[in-house]
């Protein structure tokens, strides 16, 4: 094997704006030829409506819109709090705290269940497996 060559700062600019064939260069956008690839390997990836890969699909989408959901909450809340703080507003930061507490649980049980680590099957997932 021989050594590599070293680019030099003239050759490097070449690479960087070097075009196709025709002159120009091809860039990824949305569009129709995008959604019939899309739509293509989604054909491969779930064959029907009732299947269990739909099902799955479902399900993974149906949690991200949960967390994101979650997510916007807890912003909202915390913002609520931090406003009874500045505001000295004591029966406003208590009833917002207690919100908080109460909603706990359930952000533990969605992070005892970690559908992140059943999913790929990096991990055992323990009682969360029968979603599957």
């Amino acid at each position: 094997m021989g050594k590599a060559r070293k680019l030099s700062a003239e050759d490097l600019k070449f690479v960087v704006n070097e075009k196709g064939a025709s002159g120009d260069r091809k860039k990824a956008q949305v569009n129709g030829e995008f959604f019939k690839s899309l739509r293509g390997i989604l054909n491969i990836l779930v064959p029907g409506v009732w299947t269990r890969e739909a099902g799955f699909l479902t399900l993974v989408a149906g949690t991200l819109i949960t967390r994101s959901m979650c997510d916007i909450w807890m912003i909202h809340n915390g913002t609520l709090i931090e406003g009874s703080i500045i505001s000295k507003d004591m029966n406003g930061f208590l009833k917002h705290l207690v919100e908080l507490m109460l909603a706990m649980p359930a952000v533990s049980l969605a992070c005892v269940i970690n559908i992140r680590g059943v999913l790929c099957g990096c991990c055992d997932g323990g009682w969360a497996v029968w979603l599957l």
